[in-house]
């Protein structure tokens, strides 16, 4: 009987709940907004107008959940483009806005800094029960958030209404694709280090959704709360829903959103979208001495983090600059070697391009580094590499452009061959 209660309330469960997000209030309802504080800062030789401010966000339970944010205005003599950091400071609204050449509001997430709400904590995460409210979920009102900060921007004359994006790392990553996929005002959405596809994610070994949510709340992957809140709020669900243009930054080693997570969102993201796919890069706590497996905290992922979301700001906000197409990847394996192939676009110069390959489940990579392309017309690239047939291939090929905004970054989907299972160092 209870088997049964449990499929039943499975079966209820499988697609997000239309009711999660009222886009008339969202839109229509009052901000009570203000201005904090206000200075004039420098950064990289350009005035950039910073504020500090305040609006209402929604009301929960009674309680007013009001947003603490920094706005960061460039001068213009026209409306500009404006990009939501919902996990972000003063400090990298002023800069962005400095180097995008686009008005900045970076957001206190709800509970935190001088933002009201619960705290962010993953038993607020899953405050779900069969009897609770699933708009209870703190990660709904973190959506809620970015949602009402697009309705915050549209109220500002030095913003372009219809160029507004959303990024954000980590958690603020899934906020960011709940936001983009409830909100059609959302043209640009850049989740860095975040996916989704908590449904297979939970059943590898050393996964963070175990170790970091269910262990310590008594939880197990059938208890309702996580089954209510894998349902209604992990983005995977809502990508059919997403008109805006996506550029996943992710890392080939990402502990908590894993390569098969990259490849179920990638393959199924509409063709106004991108991804950095990164090597040697995992979540950001991590790294060695010897630097076998670098992180988002290495400073040489930084830049390339950077220069995605410059890139999809000027292309898709701007609509400035050529936006390549997502290179094409085939893979064949035969008994003691791998065939490469990749159709490159070369609408935009391009500078390098990297087959990279693992043999161990993503544990690992190796590259080919092809520093001179020297592409021929058609754009096709093919390489050979001896191995083994193994059994646990990943596989994805980069291609580095320039163009007149600086270096950028285009990565294929990862090919992951059959019944592919990545190896995850622990996240903790």
């Amino acid at each position: 009987m209870q088997a049964a209660i449990a499929l039943l309330l499975a079966a209820i469960a499988q697609a997000p709940l239309s009711d999660l997000w009222d886009m008339d209030a969202i839109k229509n309802d009052p901000l009570f907004a203000e201005i904090i504080s206000e200075q004039t800062v420098e950064k990289d030789g350009i005035q950039i107008n910073l504020r500090e401010i305040r609006y209402l966000s929604h009301v929960w339970n009674g309680q007013e959940i009001r947003i603490a944010g920094h706005l960061a205005v460039p001068p213009s003599e026209k409306p500009l483009p404006a990009m939501i950091l919902v996990t972000g400071n003063a400090e990298e609204a002023a800069r962005t806005a400095a180097s995008a050449g686009a008005v900045i509001l970076a957001i206190d997430r709800v509970g935190e800094g001088n933002s009201t709400g619960p705290n962010d904590m993953y038993a607020n995460w899953l405050d779900l029960s069969e009897e609770t409210d699933i708009r209870n979920s703190w990660m709904r009102h973190y959506a809620m958030s970015a949602t009402r900060a697009v309705t915050y921007l549209h109220t500002l004359e030095e913003v372009n209404p219809n160029a507004v994006g959303v990024s954000g790392w980590s958690r603020g990553g899934l906020c960011s694709l709940l936001a983009a996929a409830v909100d059609r005002r959302i043209r640009l959405c850049v989740p860095i280090a975040a996916t989704g596809d908590f449904g297979s994610t939970e059943k590898y070994e050393h996964n963070w959704i175990v170790s970091h949510i269910l262990n310590p709340l008594n939880l197990t992957t059938e208890s309702m709360e996580w089954i209510r809140f894998k349902t209604n709020y992990d983005p995977l669900h809502y990508l059919d829903q997403i008109r805006a243009a996506v550029w996943i930054v992710n890392g080939a080693q990402d502990e908590y959103f894993p390569i098969t997570s990259t490849a179920a969102f990638a393959q199924r993201l509409n063709a106004k979208s991108r991804l950095a796919l990164i090597y040697d890069a995992d979540h950001g706590y991590f790294g060695t001495e010897t630097g076998l497996y670098d992180s988002y905290l290495n400073p040489g992922i930084g830049p390339r983090i950077g220069s995605s979301l410059r890139k999809a700001i000027r292309s898709v906000l701007h609509e400035e600059g050529v936006l390549p197409q997502t290179p094409e990847l085939s893979v064949e394996m035969h008994e003691r070697r791998i065939d490469f192939s990749a159709a490159v676009d070369q609408s935009a110069p391009v500078r390098a391009a990297r087959f990279i390959y693992s043999l161990d489940g993503a544990y690992t990579f190796q590259r080919v580094e092809l520093l001179d392309p020297s592409l021929p017309e058609t754009g096709e690239l093919r390489i050979s590499v001896s191995a083994a047939r193994p059994e646990q291939l990943a596989a994805f090929i980069e291609v580095e452009y320039m163009d007149g905004g600086g270096v950028f970054y285009i990565a294929s989907a990862p090919y992951l061959s059959e019944g592919f299972t990545p190896k995850i160092r622990p996240a903790f």
